[in-house]
């Protein structure tokens, strides 16, 4: 008789195991006892084994929430004014690290398609995002802009592909019927985490702002920005170690990469001829590119703006710029709601009026009422606005373009972006940093009224003739 552990390690359903048990002679009531134990064992192993997961996948969800408002954006960019770099360094380097975060992205996106990039890569990049926080500190302590953007630009390089492949895993990894109540909350309710740490960070940096601890004749630097950063690097080289434990079942397949890359490029050059031969796809582009370059500029000088305009008042000067952001983040539940009732009950038009509207609130209130409930309500109105037309933007390019136009039009945007974001980034960050934020920010909302809402208005008329 065949032993029936040996049997059900090579089996993957139940009625692989029953035939494989007639074969092996069973019959009758015997057949019936060996398929309930198999069945008993099975249901048993699949438990432990979704439960381990479970465990694993929380653990390392909670430490990733916190780890991103430890490291929070709006803190690595007002540390890097902070260092004396120029507003011009620091648009630049925002810009770049936007760009390249695209282009990572676009590339893992087709890489993964005939190269398996498993739990081990997703876990070396999310540590590499770690230690690039370490570098950072490093940087701030020596007064270093040049050692700052250099590890800003490699932890843009390390968080892009942790975020891109980790979500994938994560939903192969484990069904939702299988998720525990426990990940289920977290995954939904991450962001609550991440804003208390956001502003908990915040308060951390202004009380220990100069303070040092002394241990016998022997100081310890108690800064701030050590503590946020050191924590943000500790949870997410934690999360890769833990990554790398968690059980992949996924079949490695390999791929030459000299390979892919020569057929990637030819890809390209394919999809570029498309993408110019459409008008439909050259003005979303167009739309987009603008909107993209836009909430660039504005993540590089909103929070360093904020904060000298509050640095003295109210909670203290990180802790105004955590409140704003952190009510922002909270609001962005909201988002989806708003979307679709304005979705429902007007249409695909007021989607666009309304998401680009929303957005220039901010730039208009940094200008002409700069109290803090405003811009707060202004930083809100932004996040919602941004989600909203996310979602206008997907609707409109399925009543635009073709299954295969939407994929030439997604998977070779942010190649397309290279050549504006080289032009529009380093002028815009050359206005801030020659003239004024405020300059900068009327031109933002100019551009956003101006330009871009009759933009978005003339392509939903499109999508209507061309329904027609």
């Amino acid at each position: 008789m065949t032993d029936l552990s040996q049997l059900s390690s090579d089996a993957t359903s139940y009625n692989t195991v029953r035939e494989g048990l007639k074969k092996a002679g069973y019959k009758g009531k015997e057949l019936d006892e060996q398929l309930a134990t198999f069945q008993q064992d099975h249901q048993q192993t699949n438990h432990q084994y979704y439960r381990r997961l479970n465990r694993l996948f929380g653990l390392k969800e909670f430490l990733d929430r916190l780890a991103y408002g430890f490291g929070a954006t709006q803190f690595v960019t007002l540390f890097f004014f902070l260092t004396g770099a120029s507003a011009f360094l620091v648009g630049i380097i925002n810009g770049l690290k936007d760009l390249l975060g695209g282009l990572i992205s676009s590339f893992l996106h087709q890489y993964a398609h005939v190269q398996t990039l498993g739990k081990n890569f997703i876990a070396n990049s999310g540590i590499l995002f770690g230690f690039s926080f370490l570098g950072l500190v490093f940087a701030i302590r020596t007064h270093s802009a040049p050692l700052f953007a250099v590890f800003v630009l490699l932890g843009s390089i390390g968080v892009v592909a942790y975020g891109e492949l980790h979500m994938r895993l994560f939903e192969k990894s484990i069904p939702h019927e299988k998720k525990s109540g426990f990940l289920k909350k977290l995954t939904r309710n991450g962001l609550l985490i991440t804003a208390l740490a956001f502003v908990g960070s915040a308060y951390l940096i202004d009380r220990f702002s100069k303070d040092v601890l002394m241990i016998g004749t022997f100081s310890l630097p108690l800064s701030g920005y050590f503590l946020i950063f050191e924590a943000a690097a500790i949870a997410f080289i934690l999360s890769g170690f833990i990554l790398s434990k968690i059980p992949d079942s996924t079949e490695t397949v390999t791929y030459p990469f000299w390979k892919f890359l020569k057929e990637y490029r030819h890809h390209l050059r394919e999809q570029r001829k498309l993408f110019f031969s459409n008008k439909h796809i050259k003005l979303l582009y167009f739309a987009n590119m603008l909107t993209t370059i836009i909430q660039s500029l504005g993540a590089s000088f909103y929070g360093y703006y904020i904060y000298k305009l509050f640095e003295h008042q109210l909670f203290g000067g990180f802790l105004n710029v955590a409140i704003i952001f952190g009510i922002a983040i909270l609001v962005s539940f909201l988002g989806p709601s708003f979307t679709r009732m304005v979705q429902k009950s007007a249409g695909l038009a007021p989607l666009f009026v309304f998401g680009t509207l929303l957005i220039a609130i901010m730039p208009l209130t940094l200008v002409y009422n700069t109290h803090f409930p405003a811009i707060a309500v202004a930083s809100s109105a932004m996040v919602i606005g941004a989600s909203t037309l996310g979602v206008a933007q997907g609707l409109l390019t399925r009543k635009l373009l073709f299954a295969e136009e939407r994929k030439v039009f997604f998977q070779s945007q942010s190649v397309m972006l290279i050549i504006p974001f080289l032009i529009f980034i380093p002028a815009g960050a050359y206005v801030a940093s020659n003239y004024s934020f405020e300059l900068l920010f009327k031109i933002l909302l100019y551009v956003l009224v101006g330009l871009v809402t009759p933009l978005y208005l003339f392509l939903v008329i499109q999508s209507r003739k061309k329904r027609l």
